[in-house]
């Protein structure tokens, strides 16, 4: 299967972890700290069931699996 059957069937998309930083104000001074950061965006998403607004729930368990699911008006 090529990258590009893996695209348009699945919506599977191999992404990169990149840094953001942050900046947290306590008493003595601000500390920045890099952490992990990805982002999703493209039409793909709005393919795979996602809309603009859309309120979605995240599972992450462990490194093998990260679930995105469009939340229902009753579950917020």
């Amino acid at each position: 299967m090529t990258n590009t059957d893996t695209k348009a069937n699945t919506g599977t998309r191999i992404l990169t972890v990149s840094l953001i930083s942050t900046t947290n104000n306590y008493n003595y001074g601000r500390k920045t700290t890099n952490v992990p950061y990805i982002r999703l965006q493209g039409k793909w998403l709005e393919k795979q069931g996602f809309n603009i607004g859309d309120k979605i729930s995240v599972v992450a368990d462990g490194n093998d699996v990260l679930k995105l699911r469009v939340l229902r008006e009753e579950e917020l």
